[in-house]
């Protein structure tokens, strides 16, 4: 908002090249406006706001959205006054040399997820699965745990103390971005959860999900409109409706399906590709 309504009074900006990345709806919550037009609000002090955000997207010369979900909706509700273009996410991780390769599971099954740790991202979802997966099956939470307003601050301690997952679930902080690569390495099957919250099933992309690609990884997915713009399932994912019971009967199907989990491997590190940073980075300057 700053930088947008600033381009109206400083004549300079205007020698610059002004680009949004927008990730979600502005900063607004379209939980609460679920099938209304947020823009529709004119009158009262929420009713300029909106107005003013409007205002400030449509002074930059290029908006870019991850998802094309976001990008038609801010297009729809600007009246075609904002043209979003989509440019999927990239990873900086470095792309393993060859196709990946998996002819068998060893008797230890290691579940990743790198990212944040939240119920929000429907981490919590993954720990009740593996209440129902054997007892050797290991998961692997590496990022930052976030404390969330109106979920109890203690719901990851919780867990991880309950006997049924007692010395099966490992935390890892968050690890420089260098580290990401070994920890992803470390892992059988790569999990890439999800929640019903509007921002997370329909706009989210989630960047660890290009990383899991680059470094040759079988994907689990959960199954929401917004992973269907990169995944599909038995092809680059396993997708599994938002239930612990189904994300499990998954997870097992994968592991007792070694060919189908290569098949998802390879799908996915050949689509990696086209996620580079550099690739990223000609599709922006071939906008502007």
């Amino acid at each position: 908002m700053f930088w947008g309504l600033q381009r109206e009074s400083q004549k300079w900006l205007r020698d610059w090249v002004f680009i949004f990345e927008a990730h979600d709806v502005a900063g607004l919550d379209p939980n609460k406006f679920q099938g209304v037009n947020p823009f529709e609000l004119r009158d009262g002090i929420e009713g300029e706001y909106r107005q003013s955000l409007l205002r400030a997207m449509r002074n930059f010369d290029l908006v870019v959205c991850v998802t094309q979900a976001l990008a038609d909706d801010l297009s729809f509700w600007s009246n075609n006054t904002l043209r979003p273009q989509v440019i999927r996410h990239a990873s900086f991780l470095p792309r393993i040399s060859s196709l990946p390769q998996i002819s068998s599971f060893g008797e230890k099954i290691v579940l990743g997820y790198i990212g944040t740790i939240d119920q929000y991202r429907g981490v919590n979802v993954i720990l009740d699965a593996m209440r129902l997966l054997p007892k050797n099956y290991i998961l692997r939470l590496v990022g930052r745990v976030r404390q969330e307003r109106g979920v109890d601050p203690n719901w990851l301690t919780n867990y991880m103390d309950e006997p049924l997952l007692a010395g099966r679930v490992e935390l890892i902080n968050a690890v420089p971005i260098q580290k990401v690569a070994e920890e992803i390495d470390r892992c059988d099957l790569l999990l890439q959860p999800a929640s019903h919250d509007m921002i997370d099933s329909r706009y989210a992309s989630p960047l660890k999900s290009y990383d899991y690609m680059m470094r040759g990884k079988p994907i689990i997915a959960a199954d929401v409109p917004g992973h269907h713009e990169l995944f599909r399932n038995g092809e680059n994912a396993f997708l599994y409706r938002v239930d612990p019971r189904h994300l499990a009967d998954c997870i097992t199907k994968l592991v007792n399906n070694p060919g189908q989990a290569e098949k998802i491997a390879q799908t996915g590190w050949k689509q990696s590709a086209d996620y580079t940073y550099r690739r990223r980075a000609e599709k922006i300057l071939s906008l502007v």
